[in-house]
């Protein structure tokens, strides 16, 4: 969909009576909600044709998030814009951060350890021996918490688990720079290379990000 007026009345309307049926499902009932947002959808794809704008309506899916209890068990989300079926998924990326239908986060935390991974492996590895250890721990820190910062006020309230398995993947990153084997003192290392913890660097964010934009 191309980028639409942020100052259109009508468009204004259609998405916020589209984002209000969804906060009502547990209210209104479920076959209640889906003809809402049916209706939701119309009023948005008349707008889109008024203005002259494109809508990709292949490239639309649609995903029903809750918990587990309250997912309906028989029906999927049966939604259409333009005659064209939309697809229910249980899982999409949207600016780079991997959403489940439950907010679990896991997808998200599994592709940032691939990221590390690879970057720790492929690219730090390759150019270990021509760098200084100093640069070379500046260097990796750079690359492993820009990819821990992004948009990490969305995705920092993940379980203590999904964050547990960010952190051996930071505790990896370590020991590739500072050529230490596995078992060694996560402490120690990070107080050589001068790290934060996982934990330290999600409190850090989100306060900050709530001093800057709430208070």
């Amino acid at each position: 969909m191309t980028p639409c007026c942020p100052h259109s009345r009508e468009f204004f309307q259609a998405t916020v009576l589209l984002h209000l049926h969804c906060l009502l499902f547990g209210v209104l009932g479920w076959v209640s909600v889906q003809q809402a947002l049916q209706g939701d959808l119309e009023n948005i794809r008349k707008w889109v044709c008024q203005n002259k704008l494109a809508l990709n309506t292949k490239k639309t899916k649609v995903m029903l998030v809750c918990s587990t209890r309250k997912r309906p068990k028989q029906h999927g989300i049966q939604l259409s814009m333009g005659g064209v079926q939309i697809e229910e998924v249980a899982e999409t990326k949207l600016l780079g951060v991997q959403l489940d239908n439950c907010l679990s986060w896991s997808s998200q935390i599994t592709n940032l350890c691939k990221k590390i991974y690879i970057k720790t492996t492929c690219i730090i590895r390759r150019i270990a021996k021509y760098l200084p250890g100093k640069i070379l721990q500046q260097i990796t820190q750079a690359l492993v918490e820009s990819q821990v910062n992004y948009c990490l006020v969305v995705w920092g309230n993940a379980s203590s688990s999904e964050v547990r398995r960010l952190q051996n993947a930071q505790n990896k990153a370590a020991r590739i720079v500072l050529r230490r084997r596995y078992g060694s003192s996560v402490a120690v290392m990070r107080s050589v290379v001068g790290w934060s913890s996982i934990d330290k660097i999600i409190e850090k964010t989100c306060l900050f990000y709530f001093i800057i934009y709430i208070i």
